[in-house]
């Protein structure tokens, strides 16, 4: 049976949060969403339109599923600081922005959407399938983070005997390293209509040795999708709604998909943002909710812990948030020797080694006085190219908290020592796939929520 078409907004005058002002109208835009209702057969489907009008910011008056209302002063929190973070997230052009504190929701604004519309998270779906490789680690269906990911892909573990390293190091690549961006895969993912992503992984190269560099990485994420099926005998979005989404009482949540039925972990989970808030309570909570132990003890640690020690503000698929600056020393230098930066130019930089800075500029002042600025120049283009990382970092104080995070500005970000969980989400135009340079990404945010948790970054 097809899902019927629930028009969210079809005029300008029925689009929620938005009223035309007097005059001339606006350049600013606002949503009309044409969207299905979720059903088991079919995913739903959204179309988003601009219309000329300018979106206003309004408050839900409504209690929000298991969230009593709050008052954000009565809860501790500047009233003058709020005030500028919302009037920050209207201005970088914010579809959502919800903030819970002590258990209490005491900010919910939308711009644009409705509350009951699900948005795209964009990579903070990462940290969402790291929760459910945790969960499978504790049951024993993977045996370690340290598993080999060759024992769920077959033709992987028959490729380890060529002699091309390119596929026979794809052997040695393990769970671990697909969760904190070190597999050395490369990134290209499968094709976002045509793709099957079995097929694909048996086409997938290593382009650098696993475990040696830290890489953002898209197609590996997506290969968890495939030790989830492994094991559980199960499509991934399937075990999330069986083990995360359906004990959180989450509603609509919906997976873009290849071809072959797996979901595209890496990116694009649909989401309603008072639902993607739970997540958040939830890790707060070290992993429990309404009385259960959803995420297994003492993985919210280990998730938020450094998930190498190649760019420490990286867990496995979560970020750290807290002040972390610069060091450099002999990891950094066997990773320009492995990747084929000049002996004179390492030689010049060693007497860095062991020096920490207060942040980039000024390691960089103090390298391109090392080695001068030509040599400089030809180092960041080897390290662009060979992903190697110009300098180590860590953190100086205490975490202050930690997030999941995506383009666009997605924010989900949990502050434990204020009991404080924040949430920013921006819906995508068709302008920002034209140019993929982040617009209205709200850089500031984790740092304005920080100095209104009173925990300066």
């Amino acid at each position: 049976m097809s899902c019927l078409p629930l028009i969210l907004a079809v005029a300008l005058s029925t689009v929620v949060g938005c009223q035309p002002k007097s005059g001339p109208l606006t350049p600013r835009a606002c949503l009309k969403v044409v969207a299905c209702k979720p059903c088991p057969s079919q995913p739903t489907s959204m179309t988003v339109v601009r219309a000329p009008c300018e979106a206003t910011s309004q408050p839900v008056k409504r209690r929000r599923g298991p969230f009593s209302l709050g008052d954000p002063v009565a809860e501790g929190l500047d009233k003058t600081k709020l005030e500028a973070l919302i009037a920050e997230a209207e201005a970088q052009q914010s579809s959502a922005l919800l903030i819970l504190k002590n258990g209490k929701l005491v900010v919910e604004r939308y711009w644009g959407v409705d509350w009951r519309e699900p948005l795209v998270t964009m990579s903070v779906s990462k940290s969402i399938i790291a929760l459910a490789i945790a969960q499978l680690v504790v049951r024993g269906k993977i045996k370690s983070l340290d598993q080999k990911v060759s024992d769920f892909i077959g033709a992987w573990r028959k490729g380890a005997s060529v002699k091309n390293p390119a596929i026979a190091q794809r052997a040695q690549i393990t769970v671990r390293q697909l969760l904190n961006h070190t597999s050395g895969l490369s990134g290209r993912r499968a094709h976002k209509k045509r793709g099957r992503l079995e097929r694909h992984a048996l086409r997938t190269r290593v382009v650098t040795t696993p475990g040696t560099r830290f890489r953002y990485n898209n197609n590996a994420v997506d290969m968890l999708a495939l030790v989830v099926k492994a094991v559980s005998d199960r499509f991934a979005d399937d075990y999330l709604q069986r083990h995360l989404f359906g004990p959180l009482d989450v509603s609509g949540a919906y997976w873009m998909k290849y071809r072959d039925g797996h979901p595209r972990l890496a990116g694009e989970l649909l989401i309603r943002p008072i639902d993607l808030l739970k997540i958040g309570k939830m890790m707060l909570d070290g992993g429990r909710w309404g009385g259960r132990q959803i995420v297994p003890r003492g993985w919210v640690g280990k998730l938020t812990a450094p998930g190498q020690q190649i760019f420490v503000p990286c867990g496995l698929l979560w970020w750290r948030d807290g002040r972390f600056r610069p060091r450099f020393d002999e990891v950094v230098l066997a990773g320009w020797r492995a990747g084929g930066v000049e002996a004179a130019t390492i030689a010049a930089a060693r007497p860095l080694v062991g020096k920490r800075y207060r942040d980039r500029n000024a390691f960089f002042a103090a390298l391109g006085k090392a080695i001068g600025k030509a040599a400089l120049k030809a180092l960041r283009q080897v390290a662009k190219r060979a992903s190697l990382p110009l300098y180590s970092m860590e953190l100086s104080g205490k975490l202050k908290g930690f997030s999941a995070r995506g383009w666009l500005g997605q924010h989900l970000l949990v502050v434990p020592r204020a009991k404080l969980v924040a949430l920013r989400m921006r819906l995508p135009e068709k302008a920002d796939y034209r140019r993929w340079k982040a617009r209205n990404d709200f850089p500031t945010f984790r740092q304005r929520v920080l100095e209104l948790a009173g925990l300066q970054r």
